[in-house]
This record gives C-alpha cells, sequence and structure tokens, in this order.
C-alpha cells in the first residue's frame, strides 16, 4: 500500500489529497463550504463522545489516543483561527 505526506491509502478517498494540516491544500469548495475551524470542532466533539464510551468499557489504550487525538484536532483547529 502506498503511503503519501500525512495520509494512508484507503477506501474513503485518494490520499495524495489527504494533509496533516501543515498545508492547507483544500479549497472551500473541495470541502463542502465547511470551514476547517468548523470541521475541526465537530471532529474534536465526536473525540470526546468516543473517549467517554472507552472510559465507561474501562479501555484505557484507546481513551489515551482518543485523548491525544481531541488534543491535536484542537490545537489544529486554533492555529488556523490565529492564522486568519
Amino acid at each position: 500500500m502506498k503511503q503519501h505526506k500525512g495520509g494512508v491509502s484507503d477506501a474513503f478517498g485518494d490520499p495524495s489529497t489527504i494533509y496533516d494540516g501543515d498545508n492547507d491544500m483544500t479549497t472551500p469548495e473541495d470541502r463542502g463550504l465547511v470551514p476547517l475551524p468548523d470541521m475541526l470542532t465537530y471532529m474534536a466533539d465526536m473525540l470526546v463522545e468516543l473517549r467517554s464510551i472507552a472510559d465507561k468499557n474501562n479501555w484505557q489504550t484507546l481513551s489515551g489516543l482518543l485523548a491525544l487525538s481531541h488534543a491535536e484536532a484542537t490545537t489544529r483547529r486554533n492555529e488556523l483561527i490565529r492564522r486568519r
């Protein structure tokens, strides 16, 4: 499987258009007109919900990974907001 910068090949899209946030290569039209900070806020909210499920089931490793992902999503969102 071929990997590209910041993304992995999967069944949901072209990995060459997936970036880790260092390089905003998409236009609003490509994203369905959803501003990136809003998208990251939504993702962060979902990660909180998933972490709650992991905590209730005592899945400590998964909970920790979700906490790390939440921190990354909020950090990226804040970086985008500061750049504006």
